[in-house]
């Protein structure tokens, strides 16, 4: 726990510094830019870097001699510039409440953070996906070893960066625990942002409540280098820059939040293909300035598209043979190489998806799933389902006030409505749409606790206490899960494996059974720490295309 703790102050660090060098670089171009406070620094930051660091994995791997030359030259940045951090912690009349109630959930995700992960897909896909980034540059045909190694999640870039072996079996990965802290933190300054009325209090209330959402949504993920989280993440801070630029006094920080929104789109949209909706946004503030004729905004947002996407979609090409996949699109496949993916193992891989989620693989508008699965999820999830059913009702009571007095409010309902209707019929798994549904329910019933005066009025400590008692439940839970190490975080459990030849080459597969592996649900084969390559089991048809796994793989 200590050194996962000590990391994540060394990640925040290096964040700040990358994020302060995005901002100072947009200020040189876009002209003047808010000075916003540390966490969404730090979330900038994360997101630049792993630009930088999709660009150099295309010629080299993402490992230790990476890791140095980065962080050298962020502290020369550092010593440069001295940047100053914006800390913007809160003001509490009753400071040791509220304190105690943030330190509870702050327990809570630091010991979520160093247990054992129960996503199914981290030993399957994710862990070894970090493995290939941190050992090889991009692998021509990756994708025809693993189905899932071709989706080119890039938030295992930034993973790989701090890909630290602290015990002699594992590899550290616990960003996602980081990254809820920052969302926790960007929160709180958020929901403490003063003045608490007028134009900006939308766009502080919604902020101010996300992290408890994805706090309940994500706590039992956070021990996973899952891109769920950090896509997510992304996709609300899109809408809550949508919001500030539109409100009444941003007016002189316009061109700036929409350079941001740009950035933040496509950082959500490498991260996972599925927060595609999204682009909606930065799509909109293209053709306004498109409309108002600045070109040279429009030439700036079309070099920021560039950067932020042009590493991502040869990763695509080389990975898969797709400009970006999964997809049987025909507007996808634009090359011809030998180690392009089959068609068919693409539409296999599209159809197990849609039964894992939905149980029924009948058609998009096929809804008789609907009941079984309704059954079949967790009450949160449920809860969640009933109140996205009934949210039409406060939008037509408030439609008046809301979409006349909140500045960009119709655009960003319409948008997230948008994105929880392509997440439900797609993929209806809390974690894949989480952005959106949080962000729905903002929207939908922030006006009425606005018209309430609640949780605003509420007496603060009545708020910590609130807050608290729902730390304290998630951090009970997360206790009597399994014990963990005071220094170190737990040690992932050996796989069985076995091997087959392919081209005279040993490729490793686990046989060990994906739902109980040695006393832990929630595995899909254990290549976590598996020698390279290892598959999810014996690909019929796989070759190599050459002597090493650097030069890929190919299927016939």
């Amino acid at each position: 726990m200590l050194l996962t703790l000590l990391i994540w102050i060394y990640v925040t660090a290096i964040t700040f510094l990358a994020g302060d060098a995005l901002l100072r670089l947009g200020r040189q171009l876009t002209g003047p830019l808010p000075v916003p406070a540390a966490p969404f620094v730090c979330l900038l930051g994360a997101a630049g870097l792993t630009v930088v660091l999709g660009w150099l994995w295309l010629v080299i791997p993402i490992n230790v001699t990476t890791h140095l030359a980065v962080v050298g030259l962020l502290a020369g940045y550092a010593v440069w510039q001295r940047p100053k951090p914006v800390l913007a912690l809160p003001r509490w009349k009753n400071q040791w409440l509220g304190w105690v109630a943030v330190g509870i959930l702050f327990m809570a995700i630091w010991l979520r953070s160093v247990q054992l992960p129960r996503l199914a897909d981290t030993g399957g896909y994710h862990a070894p996906m970090i493995e290939w980034i941190y050992q090889y540059p991009v692998v021509p045909g990756l994708a025809n070893l693993n189905y899932r190694f071709g989706f080119n999640n890039t938030w295992f870039l930034f993973t790989a960066l701090f890909r630290f072996q602290l015990t002699p079996d594992v590899p550290w990965h616990g960003l996602n625990g980081w990254m809820m802290v920052m969302l926790g933190w960007f929160s709180l300054t958020e929901w403490c942002r003063q003045p608490p009325t007028g134009p900006r209090l939308f766009s502080a209330w919604l902020g101010g409540w996300l992290a408890l959402g994805f706090l309940l949504i994500f706590h039992w993920t956070l021990s996973s280098p899952s891109p769920d989280l950090p896509t997510h993440a992304y996709v609300v801070l899109c809408f809550w820059v949508w919001l500030r630029r539109a409100e009444a006094d941003q007016r002189s920080y316009a061109d700036g939040w929409a350079w941001l929104l740009i950035l933040l789109g496509m950082s959500a949209l490498t991260t996972k293909l599925s927060a595609v909706t999204v682009l909606l946004l930065p799509a909109l503030v293209v053709l306004q300035t498109l409309i108002r004729g600045n070109w040279r905004m429009l030439l700036l947002f079309g070099l920021t598209i560039l950067v932020f996407t042009g590493y991502w979609l040869a990763g695509n090409v080389i990975l898969s043979g797709y400009i970006a996949y999964p997809s049987l699109s025909p507007l996808v496949n634009w090359f011809s190489v030998d180690w392009k993916v089959p068609r068919e193992v693409i539409a296999t891989g599209l159809n197990n998806l849609q039964q894992g989620t939905r149980g029924d693989s009948n058609g998009i508008l096929s809804l008789a799933w609907i009941p079984y699965w309704f059954r079949t999820r967790p009450v949160l999830e449920q809860g969640i389902f009933v109140l996205l059913m009934v949210a039409p009702l406060p939008i037509f009571w408030y439609r008046k006030s809301m979409f006349s007095l909140i500045p960009g409010y119709g655009v960003a309902l319409l948008i997230t409505w948008i994105g929880v209707i392509f997440w439900f019929l797609l993929a209806p798994e809390i974690r894949f749409g989480a952005g959106n549904v949080l962000i729905t329910l903002g929207l939908c019933y922030g006006p009425v606790l606005s018209r309430a005066k609640w949780p605003m009025a509420l007496p603060q400590p009545v708020i910590a206490g609130l807050v608290g008692l729902i730390g304290l439940v998630l951090l009970v839970a997360a206790g009597r899960r399994e014990p963990v190490g005071l220094v170190t975080p737990a040690g992932y459990p050996d796989g069985a494996l076995r091997s087959y030849v392919v081209d005279s080459h040993l490729v490793v597969y686990p046989i060990d059974d994906s739902r109980v592996i040695n006393g832990i649900r929630g595995y899909w084969g254990n290549c976590y720490d598996a020698t390279l390559p290892c598959s999810p089991y014996p690909i019929p048809g796989l070759r190599w295309r050459g002597q090493t796994p650097a030069n890929g793989f190919r299927t016939e």
